[in-house]
């Protein structure tokens, strides 16, 4: 679905429209085709099954699902080259392994997920689970001649929030869908499709170069459509459930948080209406307070072991590497230059020799970089939409410099996955492996996915896909000033030289790969610093209530339910239930 991602890559300055509800709405010209539909196409096959590995000698083998492979070396490593993907083994003693998954097609991307390995009497045995390569749409079809409401709703991506949809007909079995894209001008037949039987029916939509088939949903039956499963959902408070996974659970109400508002949080979400693209779609929310978790709550059919994607909240988790590895004894400060570290030359602008890894982990870097500039060749959409230079990293050293390195924050994704260069030459190990060994395992993470850039490595500017219970300890590690279970991650001060207000970005201000707030809170306020990523994915910490706050959303491209998630849910809902201690 190569045009999909190409819609993706307008996220970052995309926001979505308001439409009329469905509800009470007037009948279409074809009544058939009202209500809601659903499509749910796996866009390519995923590699999986259990792996078992042998050593004999210097030689390894693998084999997955019936086929074997014997390892290849390859530098620091040795591969597995399976015709659905590529093993990637490093270490003897202890060994770390990761699945790389080729390119799927519902993003253009390609992942890394480590595989956690068991010793057997002969070798290793583990269990390969890539990301899922597959596509949901939902098309609500209701309103009238004069004031149609037409949207696609699309999980993975929200999609749908570009396209204009303005009517929906059939003649005979043959379906017309008419509208454009948001940047286009005039309404033209954006898909066109076939009825199969009364339920059912296929489209075809080029903008997104596929067809999907739908089915008609039945609302009066339990669906990920709604957030609590059905219209009205009811709920009660309860604790969430203990897992292997180094979270203490506990009460809300023994560590100071009033259950009512946890329940009017959750009764505020599952009463959104759902008949418009400009909803509210919150994924996971999650609280810990005082180091323990005391909410967990899913929408839309996620679930705890599903990892998420957290876009650019995990920009936190980049500059965060840069802790964990000099506590892991890595020569390298914040203060260091980065062109030094990568061996790069300064002749050819002398200001080079001044960016230190501190500007890039504070977007300062002078580079020729602005995210929410389309016409700078650093933009993130830019540099990913070319294909002269599968070296992100080449590309973004090549930009050139329009200020000064520190005096002044732009956002900029680019600069921030230069970081993953930098802990590769600082350790000279693929930043995966890293990742795995220093941060994943000691903060006992589950499955995870770690998005790569064309040349195979680390993409730090944002996309991790981590489960919300895994990525909220990132929250807690800093409230814990680097500390998760008794184990130090990261060096005594980190967090508080991470978090300090470096400079001002976006009417906030911005610290290492984190964003303040103050929320109102009694009769003053409280601070907060939080990852922020598109769609509503946040980690918030409120040091001052010992409080952590996980969010996933699906709003990508509508920064103003971002807000809202932020402002309204958290500070309308959670904080105020906080008693201070």
């Amino acid at each position: 679905m190569p045009y999909a991602s190409a819609l993706l890559r307008h996220a970052l300055v995309g926001i979505a429209i308001f439409v009329s509800p469905l509800t009470g709405c007037s009948v279409m010209p074809d009544e058939s085709l009202e209500g809601v539909w659903f499509a749910h196409e796996v866009l390519s096959p995923t590699f999986s099954g259990a792996l078992a590995m042998t050593q004999n000698g210097g030689t390894w083998q693998a084999e997955v699902a019936g086929t074997t492979i014997e390892g290849t070396p390859n530098g620091d490593w040795i591969e597995f080259a399976f015709e659905g993907g590529t093993l990637r083994l490093a270490g003897s003693a202890t060994p770390l392994a990761f699945w790389l998954q080729p390119e799927r097609l519902a993003n253009e991307t390609t992942y890394a997920t480590p595989v956690p390995l068991t010793p057997t009497s002969d070798g290793w045995r583990g269990e390969i689970t890539p990301l899922a390569d597959e596509f949901t749409l939902y098309l609500v079809v209701g309103g009238n001649d004069e004031e149609p409401n037409i949207f696609f709703r699309n999980p993975e991506c929200n999609i749908g929030i570009y396209f204009r949809l303005s009517a929906f007909e059939a003649v005979d079995d043959a379906l017309t869908l008419t509208g454009r894209l948001r940047w286009e001008d005039e309404p033209y037949a954006i898909a066109t499709g076939q009825r199969t039987s009364a339920g059912a029916f296929i489209l075809d939509i080029p903008a997104l170069e596929q067809a999907f088939r739908f089915t008609r949903l039945d609302l009066a039956e339990p669906s990920d459509f709604f957030p609590g499963g059905t219209p009205e959902a009811p709920y009660s408070y309860a604790a969430p459930r203990a897992r292997d996974d180094g979270w203490p659970v506990a009460d809300a109400a023994d560590v100071g948080i009033d259950p009512a508002g946890l329940e009017g949080l959750v009764a505020a979400i599952h009463s959104i209406a759902q008949g418009g693209i400009g909803a509210t779609y919150p994924h996971a929310i999650l609280v810990a307070r005082h180091g323990q978790l005391v909410f967990e709550q899913y929408f839309h059919g996620n679930a705890a072991d599903i990892p998420h994607d957290t876009r650019s909240s995990s920009k936190s988790f980049s500059t965060t590497m840069i802790g964990v590895m000099m506590e892991a004894g890595a020569a390298l400060r914040p203060s260091d230059s980065v062109f030094a570290i990568l061996g790069e030359p300064v002749t050819r602008d002398p200001r080079s020799a001044a960016l230190t890894v501190e500007h890039l982990m504070t977007m300062s870097s002078g580079l020729n970089c602005d995210d929410n500039d389309d016409s700078t060749p650093g933009n993130e959409d830019v540099m990913q939409s070319q294909n002269d230079e599968p070296d992100w990293h080449r590309y973004t050293l090549d930009l050139s410099f329009v200020r000064d390195p520190g005096a002044e924050a732009v956002y900029c994704s680019a600069g921030i996955n230069l970081l993953s260069a930098v802990l590769a030459s600082a350790t000279g190990t693929w930043v995966p492996f890293l990742v795995d060994e220093h941060f994943a395992r000691p903060l006992q993470f589950g499955t995870y996915h770690m998005n790569l850039t064309p040349s195979g490595e680390a993409y730090f500017g944002g996309g991790l896909r981590a489960t919300a219970r895994d990525f909220m300890k990132l929250g807690q590690l800093m409230l814990n000033d680097g500390v998760w279970n008794d184990m130090r991650v990261l060096p005594v001060g980190w967090a508080a030289a991470a978090t300090a207000p470096y400079y001002p970005m976006n009417n906030q201000h911005y610290g290492y790969g984190w964003w303040l707030i103050d929320y109102p809170y009694e009769d003053g306020h409280v601070s907060a610093f939080y990852s922020g990523g598109n769609g509503g994915q946040m980690v918030i910490n409120v040091p001052e209530l010992d409080l952590v706050v996980m969010v996933n959303a699906g709003n990508y491209g509508d920064f103003g339910n971002l807000l809202a998630l932020r402002d309204d849910y958290v500070g309308r809902y959670i904080i105020p239930a906080v008693a201070r201690d």
